[in-house]
């Protein structure tokens, strides 16, 4: 697709208001929030490539096929025919899995840094993977606003989610959210990012899949993996005692981590980096805590004490005579 320059933002907001999608139709309108704001602030580069994703012009089997540029529609991860850009996200095969839990989890630390609603987090979380993996759907727990928020979503579809057409109730969620945790944070930036964040995690995708098909050993990539192999030791060697209990995991087998390959290291080293920040923000986030738990303690010792002083004062102050 070729455009004028400039012109990249009016194709995409063509594009983006007619639903493409393999969800089910909804039986119900629902409002969708705008990508608008989203949109300029997306790199020109990236907003070519959302084009061809949102379309399915990916250079995925199907179309390098109907193209004759190969004689096959395969997916280079797993081998199933007929490749699409939804299966880019839904493929099954290991470390097209492993790349999912990495972008899942950069996902999630990014609702947790933007003060997300917890249950909103954990019901997105829940849906995506739900989708991903083609799984039933199971309840969702919190609020009565929050669980319509996400029937509504249900009836969007979740691959329309990730390619940004969002029910607007989300941006309500988020308003009486921040409301209610007294923040001046509103629902609408919130969205807006989120929605780019989502299209980032399917770039990434498509990315890995992309070194997948092409990845040729050459002299250059054996230098990198040296360099990551290096970068993985020291981690190695610092341990994992500061990290949460459900990422120290990361850390067995230091035999299986000497022997990856260059994808392999890549991955797990991001998956190291993204614990560390997930720890890094829970410490912070316990100090933040504790400095307010002292700082409410001196204050009520200081009031108590003052109290005191006034009543003591009271008591031995003499009265006034005529």
């Amino acid at each position: 697709m070729h455009t004028p320059h400039g012109q990249t933002n009016l194709v995409m907001l063509a594009i983006l208001a007619e639903p493409r999608t393999t969800d089910r139709p909804s039986p119900h309108q629902h409002p969708l929030a705008r990508t608008r704001k989203s949109i300029p602030e997306y790199p020109n580069r990236k907003q070519r490539w959302l084009v061809k994703h949102e379309t399915g012009q990916c250079g995925v089997g199907r179309m390098h096929l109907r193209r004759k540029y190969q004689d096959h529609s395969q997916c280079p991860r797993c081998g199933q025919t007929d490749e699409t850009t939804q299966h880019i996200i839904q493929c099954q095969a290991t470390s097209a899995t492993t790349e999912w839990n990495i972008r899942i989890t950069s996902l999630s630390n990014w609702l947790t840094k933007y003060r997300t609603n917890t249950s909103l987090h954990t019901a997105i979380r829940q849906r995506l993977q739900e989708w991903r993996n083609s799984s039933p759907r199971r309840g969702i727990s919190g609020p009565r606003k929050i669980r319509e928020t996400i029937e509504r979503q249900d009836d969007i579809g979740w691959w329309s989610f990730l390619l940004g057409r969002v029910d607007k109730s989300f941006e309500s969620c988020m308003d009486d959210h921040f409301l209610l945790k007294k923040l001046r944070n509103k629902g609408r930036p919130w969205l807006s990012n989120l929605i780019t964040q989502l299209w980032d995690l399917q770039l990434q995708m498509w990315e890995h899949r992309n070194e997948i098909e092409h990845s040729d050993v050459t002299p250059a990539k054996l230098l990198q993996l040296d360099v990551l192999r290096t970068q993985a030791t020291e981690e190695l060697e610092a341990g994992c005692l500061s990290l949460q209990p459900t990422n120290k995991h990361l850390f067995e087998g230091e035999d299986k981590v000497a022997n990856f390959n260059l994808m392999e290291m890549k991955q797990w080293l991001l998956e190291v980096h993204l614990a560390q920040d997930a720890a890094n923000h829970e410490f912070i986030q316990k100090q933040r805590s504790l400095s307010r738990a002292r700082t409410r303690a001196f204050m009520q010792d200081w009031l108590n004490t003052t109290r005191a002083n006034q009543s003591e004062h009271d008591r031995t102050e003499l009265p006034t005579t005529d």
